[in-house]
């Protein structure tokens, strides 16, 4: 498994060469650095761009396996003019923009994340869907498995607690995610940081109907 960042201008064309990485943490610390200002943009904005225009893309895919890659986050660079000088201001995507891009993991206050590794939840996503509130009470309850567990030294829990059932559980709950939400949802369900061990090699996973 591996993450690529790839920044584009509006018409998809690559403006400088994808990076890639072998951990999601490396791949988003590189964009959060590009987002900082870290490259200099100013000789591929467009001629004759405005203040606020959006001219540019910067996407973090994950490969997984054999399949294509997957796009995980994306982030839009805008125009700002001052005085002195122009920049590129990357701004998220709305959090009420489709699809919604979520993976499932437990910590502790939270079951799953969107795109910017901000804590998401089932029933703001869906909040005009009884069944959404349903899913939500589930997923609090499996989350509280996680988070009454007391999990020692390289992973081990320290009471009776297993690993796999825990994980299968988890999946059913994130293939109800994607059942729910169909196309306006991408899901991945990966293993939270305490599990050192590769369960049926869950790292990261793409959920399908």
């Amino acid at each position: 498994m591996g993450w690529k960042i790839v920044i584009t201008n509006q018409s998809g064309e690559e403006l400088i060469e994808p990076e890639g990485f072998s951990d999601r943490y490396l791949a988003y610390r590189r964009a959060n650095e590009i987002k900082n200002g870290d490259i200099n943009f100013k000789d591929f904005i467009p001629t004759g761009a405005i203040s606020g225009e959006h001219c540019f893309n910067l996407f973090i895919y994950v490969l997984l396996n054999d399949e294509e890659p997957e796009l995980f986050m994306e982030r839009r660079g805008f125009i700002a003019y001052n005085e002195t000088e122009t920049m590129v201001e990357w701004r998220d995507r709305h959090e009420d923009e489709l699809p919604f891009r979520i993976t499932i993991m437990p910590d502790y206050g939270a079951y799953a994340w969107d795109e910017y590794r901000m804590d998401w939840s089932v029933n703001c996503g869906f909040s005009d869907d009884k069944i959404a509130d349903e899913l939500h009470e589930d997923f609090l309850s499996w989350l509280a498995i996680f988070e009454n567990t007391d999990i020692g030294k390289y992973g081990i829990p320290i009471i009776n607690f297993c690993w796999q059932e825990f994980h299968q559980k988890g999946l059913a709950l994130a293939q109800r995610l994607k059942m729910l939400g169909k196309d306006n949802i991408v899901v991945f369900y990966e293993r939270p940081y305490e599990d050192t061990f590769i369960v049926e090699d869950i790292r990261l996973i793409k959920i399908h109907e």
